[in-house]
């Protein structure tokens, strides 16, 4: 992953973090979100500082990461001395992100 852009390895580790909130197996495994999180948010912060042509998106993006961030941080620390299976999915607590971050947000309906 190291010898990629760092373009490639953000949309690498976009699709590892994709993946991983999917799978409703890895719900429960704070660890593994906080590390993934971690690398891409290290990734999307690399970006930004290299003045990037799409800095609104990419620090939407950043707020959504930092927002997982968060949660997983007060999870982890609420939860972790309950057993596996008493402990909240993690995944479900948010929407999915876009499956492009570059494309401008879509407005939904509110009832």
């Amino acid at each position: 992953l190291s010898y990629l852009p760092v373009i490639n390895q953000s949309k690498v580790l976009r699709k590892c973090l994709i993946d991983l909130e999917r799978d409703s197996r890895a719900s429960r495994d704070y660890d593994r979100h906080t590390l993934v999180l971690t690398l891409y948010s290290e990734c999307l912060g690399k970006l930004v500082t290299r003045k990037e042509t799409r800095v609104k998106a990419l620090e939407a993006e950043t707020l959504r990461v930092q927002r997982r961030f968060d949660v997983l941080a007060l999870l982890s620390t609420t939860f972790e001395s309950y057993p596996w299976e008493k402990r909240p999915e993690y995944s479900k607590m948010f929407e999915p992100l876009p499956l492009d971050p570059f494309s401008p947000p879509t407005k939904r309906k509110m009832c």
